[in-house]
């Protein structure tokens, strides 16, 4: 499954998803969106959101980081073994 290309993206209904039909057809991709309050049909987002937030609170001023700062803690969330993935 690692080959395969991605042909499809979910979404969250936000306004910075606005212009998804020009992306659509840019890339070939189809747009799903995720039905409003129901989070169950984003679970990676999610947890990934709730891995977010144990580095960084909700209203966290993340100008205040420097580049090494957020560079270590991608690191440490990338490497955090997911079930999802097998891990």
């Amino acid at each position: 499954m690692k080959n395969k290309k991605k042909h499809y993206q979910q979404l969250i209904q936000e306004p910075e998803f606005a212009d998804h039909v020009r992306v659509a057809k840019q890339t070939g991709v189809k747009v799903y969106f995720a039905q409003l309050y129901a989070s169950w049909q984003r679970g990676t987002n999610e947890n990934t959101n709730g891995r977010f937030r144990c580095f960084w609170p909700k209203k966290f001023d993340m100008a205040t980081l420097t580049d090494a700062e957020i560079d270590n803690n991608i690191l440490l969330l990338n490497l955090t073994p997911r079930k999802v993935l097998g891990g």
